[in-house]
């Protein structure tokens, strides 16, 4: 008995001599590996965050272009005093909602603050009361660049409740003025105003997410917006990006602020050969 049991201590040991090497190794694999993915997966969250703050400022890069053209209509300085133009205006107002996927209602308002035509619009529109005052006094005290003025909505009744449910997102307002050439002091004859919902923001960045990702932009002013691609489960472990952004560019007379945080599952699921690795960690322990 004494023999057998020595016999199988022995056989234990020269197994476990045999093994140990194969298990050491295989930690320092599994090591390895696991710094690898978690560098690969540190690079894909900052190339998708790049990718996210990229869009969103590209995005309203074209949608200031195109406000100041259109600002700068002659169409839109005569229609505000005529009245037979209104249709011709609510033309090219539409030709902007449907060719820049941010906006998504649209305003030529008279400098008495009385609605001239609108696209996607409320007819009667009084929902730009406290718009009016914050605007009518940030262009007389503004000395710095640009003619357009962003500010936050939230539970103002901009739009139909089918296109904004959330009544909540950006307003940009831009005035319309009888001539841009020279340099004095003028007063608007009227403002283009344009709305982007928060709704219109998540179909133009929720292409670029996948399954675990999400982004979150954040300001004092409103509540978070949540975008992701699938339902968000708050238990999975994730990395995280944040980004402190401005939506400026050279039309934009004072730029809004606002935190973006790019979320993005931490693990990329168990490879094969990893699987294997700890197979054999276990055998030889």
């Amino acid at each position: 008995m004494m023999k057998l049991r020595l016999k199988s201590s022995l056989a234990l040991l020269m197994l476990t001599i045999a093994v140990l090497p194969a298990t050491i190794v295989g930690g320092l694999l599994l090591k390895q590996q696991s710094d690898v993915e978690a560098n690969y997966r540190i690079d894909m969250l900052a190339r998708l965050s790049n990718t996210i703050e990229q869009e969103f400022d590209y995005r309203f890069s074209l949608l200031s272009t195109s406000l100041d053209v259109l600002s700068r209509d002659r169409l839109f300085v005569q229609a505000i005093d005529n009245f037979f133009l209104a249709g011709h205006v609510n033309a090219s107002l539409g030709s902007l909602v449907k060719n820049t996927p941010l906006v998504q209602a649209a305003y030529l308002i008279d400098d008495q603050w009385s609605e001239i035509e609108s696209y996607n619009g409320i007819h009667g529109l009084s929902s730009f009361t406290k718009l009016k005052d914050v605007l009518l006094h940030r262009i007389s005290k503004n000395k710095a660049k640009g003619r357009q003025w962003v500010f936050y909505y939230n539970g103002e009744n901009l739009m139909p409740l089918k296109y904004n449910p959330s009544r909540r997102g950006i307003i940009i307002g831009v005035p319309i003025f009888q001539s841009m050439t020279n340099g004095l002091k003028r007063v608007p004859l009227g403002y283009l105003i344009v709305v982007v919902p928060i709704e219109n923001i998540i179909k133009v960045l929720q292409p670029y997410l996948k399954n675990g990702e999400r982004v979150v932009f954040q300001n004092n002013k409103m509540n978070n917006i949540v975008i992701s691609n699938s339902k968000v489960d708050l238990h999975v472990p994730t990395i995280n990006k944040v980004i402190k952004i401005k939506l400026d560019n050279k039309y934009i007379s004072k730029p809004i602020e606002y935190t973006m945080k790019v979320y993005m599952d931490k693990y990329l699921g168990v490879n094969p050969y990893i699987k294997s690795l700890k197979y054999i960690t276990f055998l030889g322990s």
